[in-house]
C-alpha cells in the first residue's frame, strides 16, 4: 500500500503463482497454500512455529462456569484485522447472556485503534486487561493459565499463536479461514466478523 506497492502487487498476482509453479521446490505453511499455488517438482508443508515443549492439562472436574472467573485470552496485533473489535462485541454478548465472570486478556502491541477507549465506552473495562508486548516465556506462561483461546483474525496465513495455545492444552476458538480449519473442528470455528456466533461458540466451550 506504500511507495507503488499495488502496482507491485497488481504485477505479482500474476506473476507469483508462474514462479512458484516453476521453481525447483516449494514450502509451504499450510495445505491450502500448497493447492492454491502448486509447484510441479517437489513441495512439503512445514509450519514454522517452533515449541520446546507440550504441556499436558489437568482434566476439568468442574464446569467453567463455576470458577469465579473465566479467561480468555489472545496474542497478536492488536488490529481490526486480527478481528479485536469483533471479540470485543463478543465478550459483551457473553456478558448479556450471563457470563459476567468473563475476563479477557490482550498480549500485543501495534495497536491501529484506542483500543482502552473503546473498552471503556463499551462498558468492558472491568474485563478486558492489556498485557502488552511479552516474551516467548511470559506468552507460554500466559496459556498455560487461559482458560480459552481466541483468535477472530478476518485474514491469518499460519495461526501461530494459536498452534502454541494449543501446545498448552487450551482450548482455540477462531474464525473460519483456511489455516484454522486445518487444526479445529469445525465447531470450534465461526464466520469471520460475525461476534455473535463467536460468543456461541465461547459459551458453548
Amino acid at each position: 500500500t506504500k511507495r507503488g506497492g499495488k502496482i507491485i502487487g497488481f504485477g505479482m498476482r500474476y506473476l507469483m503463482p508462474l514462479f512458484i509453479k516453476k521453481a525447483v521446490g516449494a514450502a509451504y505453511v499450510t495445505n491450502f497454500l500448497k493447492e492454491k499455488y502448486p509447484n510441479t517438482k517437489q513441495s512439503i508443508v512445514a509450519s514454522n512455529v517452533n515449541l520446546e515443549n507440550f504441556y499436558e492439562r489437568s482434566p476439568l472436574l468442574m464446569p467453567l462456569t463455576s470458577k469465579a472467573e473465566i479467561k480468555i485470552g489472545f496474542v497478536g496485533g492488536l488490529t481490526e484485522r486480527k478481528g479485536i473489535y469483533t471479540l470485543l462485541k463478543a465478550l459483551l454478548i457473553c456478558h448479556d447472556q450471563g457470563f459476567g465472570n468473563i475476563k479477557l486478556q490482550l498480549i500485543g502491541g501495534h495497536e491501529d485503534a484506542n483500543w482502552r477507549e473503546i473498552v471503556v465506552s463499551m462498558g468492558l473495562k472491568e474485563s478486558v486487561e492489556f498485557c502488552g508486548l511479552c516474551t516467548k516465556e511470559e506468552v507460554f506462561s500466559f496459556n498455560k493459565r487461559f482458560d480459552i483461546y481466541v483468535q477472530p483474525s478476518h485474514s491469518e496465513g499460519l495461526p501461530r499463536a494459536s498452534i502454541e495455545a494449543m501446545a498448552c492444552g487450551t482450548p482455540v476458538v477462531a474464525s473460519n479461514l483456511p489455516g484454522f480449519r486445518e487444526l479445529l473442528h469445525k465447531n470450534d470455528c465461526c464466520a469471520v466478523g460475525d461476534e455473535v456466533q463467536l460468543s456461541k461458540r465461547i459459551i458453548a466451550l
